[in-house]
């Protein structure tokens, strides 16, 4: 008798099975003919008519599914651009001839007096920086601190011409 309840049980469940796998497999259809609906409505297609030949015989059919991708791949893409501001960038030897001729001009000033009035961002404060070094190193200006992060001196030393690199 236990086979018999056992196979029973299994009959019960394979029925179940097949009924949620035909209902499953219906939504889907379902699912798949709105969506290929939306597509035609949306995109709608000049007659396509895909031709090849195999052999001596001519194809002249076409699968709703592939219209509705071939819709898909001919639609319009938009590009979103962004705007962006162009800003221009001082090089490191433009900032050596304007701090030159700013030093030449003054014999003496701070680096906040050089940097300060001139620089809108951190990146021109480090270029101002930069050069006011370089022109260091080159013994054109001297340069004097009295406290670690206190106001920076600059003086002139020389004639002081930018190299070309």
């Amino acid at each position: 008798m236990k086979k018999t309840s056992n196979l029973s049980q299994y009959e019960l469940l394979k029925k179940t099975w097949l009924k949620r796998h035909k209902a499953a497999k219906v939504e889907l259809h379902k699912k798949h003919k709105e969506a290929l609906e939306f597509v035609i409505d949306k995109f709608p297609a000049k007659e396509h008519l895909a031709s090849t030949a195999v052999g001596a015989l001519m194809l002249t059919s076409v699968l709703p599914s592939s219209i509705a991708l071939g819709a898909i791949a001919s639609a319009p893409k938009e590009i979103e651009r962004d705007e962006v501001a162009v800003k221009s960038v001082i090089s490191l030897e433009e900032m050596i001839d304007r701090l030159s001729g700013r030093i030449e001009r003054a014999i003496q000033m701070t680096f906040r007096d050089f940097a300060g009035t001139s620089a809108v961002n951190k990146r021109e404060v480090v270029v101002s920086f930069l050069a006011m070094l370089e022109l260091f190193k080159r013994g054109l200006v001297l340069v004097e601190q009295e406290q670690t992060f206190g106001e920076i001196a600059i003086a002139y030393n020389g004639n002081a011409k930018t190299p070309k690199f």
